[in-house]
């Protein structure tokens, strides 16, 4: 029953005799009411007594019912407690059940979507700040190539691309000085 009443807003519980007379009603009689007897009734008397009666206090019987007036769909749980011989029935509003997972499910679908660009970003920046260090090393290498000696890489970090950008500026400086010699 505390199931029932966290994943619906307004439950209707009842508290039916061994034949399914109303003994005690959680809210007061409206509309629907009439309806659910008559669900009750002739969706439980003709075996779901005897099942009942048969099966472990723990087994809840659960089914659906349309209300032909207002065309809308409630399920019924029932359970049958043999000490008292007394059916508890909870019955609420399908679309109030599904509201709620509904509303779950957007929750989910919104947060992945959410987290996947921000997932994407950190992915673009991270490859961003490996490639663009690459690619000055790599046109620094290009002008050394071409016979540009008077070129210096810019050393931006301590990592293994800073290492090469040192290296490469001891290899322009190692050249420029071998050329010094050599003239």
């Amino acid at each position: 029953l505390c199931i029932a009443r966290a994943l619906v807003l307004q439950p209707q519980v009842m508290l039916l005799d061994e034949r399914f007379n109303l003994v005690l009603q959680s809210q007061s009689e409206s509309e629907g009411y009439v309806f659910e007897q008559q669900i009750l009734r002739t969706k439980l008397e003709p075996y779901a007594i005897e099942q009942s009666m048969e099966a472990d206090a723990k087994e809840i019987f659960r089914f659906e019912a349309v209300d032909s007036k207002t065309d809308k769909t409630r399920i019924f749980w029932v359970a049958y407690n043999e000490e008292f011989g007394w059916h508890i029935a909870v019955s609420a509003l399908s679309e109030e059940i599904f509201r709620s997972v509904n509303q779950l499910r957007n929750m989910i679908v919104v947060a992945v979507i959410v987290l996947t660009f921000v997932a994407n970003v950190i992915i673009i920046l991270f490859i961003n700040s490996i490639l663009v260090p690459v690619k000055n090393l790599s046109a620094m290498a290009q002008k050394v190539m071409q016979g540009h000696l008077d070129v210096q890489c810019q050393v931006q970090s301590n990592d293994e691309i800073g290492l090469l950008a040192q290296t490469i500026n001891k290899m322009i400086a190692s050249i420029n000085d071998r050329t010094e010699k050599l003239h």
